[in-house]
């Protein structure tokens, strides 16, 4: 008899969610016909951080002038080392053309003009510059320069 009476404890237990089946680090969570295990909040800050790195490119077209910068800590940094290497290859009118984060970026130049692209990789970033050159029409397309600014793993 009193077998059959923990039956009933048993399955409510079991029931109310307070045995759960999530490994360790995650919960249970219930919804309207379902439930499954999600991580944690706790579980999550222990796996990897990442660092935004900057990058920036600078060019003077009339004086041919190119500066660049990688793995800044900001996009300001950034600019502001593109804009001074530009400027020291003798740029007199110095423009950022870009600035990315956790990117690659690359300058491809033709007889005429330039072509500056950013992308996930390197190899990406000249690949979409030089098609965007051929495609122009231009004579003379070349990679001119490329960068990388990853995300870095700081923990």
């Amino acid at each position: 008899m009193k077998f059959l009476r923990t039956i009933p404890l048993i399955f409510t237990i079991l029931y109310s969610g307070i045995v759960s089946a999530c490994p360790p680090g995650s919960v249970l969570q219930k919804g309207n016909g379902w439930e499954g295990c999600i991580q944690s909040s706790s579980a999550s800050e222990s796996g990897p951080s990442w660092k935004k790195q900057w990058g920036a490119v600078a060019t003077d077209g009339a004086k041919g002038a190119l500066g660049a910068s990688i793995e800044a800590d900001s996009k300001r940094s950034a600019e502001e080392i593109a804009l001074r290497e530009c400027t020291q290859d003798g740029g007199e009118n110095c423009r950022i053309k870009i600035a990315y984060y956790n990117q690659c970026a690359s300058v491809v130049s033709s007889y005429k003009a330039i072509y500056v692209q950013s992308a996930e990789t390197r190899e990406a970033a000249i690949s979409e510059g030089m098609n965007r050159c051929v495609g122009a029409g231009e004579d003379g397309c070349q990679e001119f320069y490329s960068g990388c600014s990853l995300a870095k793993r700081i923990k």
